[in-house]
């Protein structure tokens, strides 16, 4: 008995042989959808939100909040800048 072939609707399209082009993450994220992409950015927001809120909280818990004489030492280690008039 011979082997029949399914038919056409249900054959595998042969396989391209042109391999496929690289594409850089930005062009990636732009190919997806508007709502994915709103999802995906509202994701990094709130993960960005958790760890700034952990560190806060860490920082506390373990007793490195700095104290007004640290904040001063800081203050006074930033460069000042000062206007200075110039006579063309």
């Amino acid at each position: 008995m011979a082997k029949r072939k399914p038919p056409r609707s249900l054959q595998t399209p042969p396989a391209s042989t042109k391999p496929a082009e690289p594409r850089s993450l930005w062009k990636s994220y732009q190919n997806l959808s508007p709502r994915t992409r709103l999802l995906i950015g509202g994701a990094v927001i709130a993960y960005s939100i958790a760890g700034l809120w952990a560190a806060d909280t860490a920082e506390k818990k373990f007793g490195f909040t700095p104290s007004e004489e640290d904040k001063k030492e800081l203050r006074d280690l930033v460069p000042k800048v000062r206007v200075v008039d110039r006579n063309d």
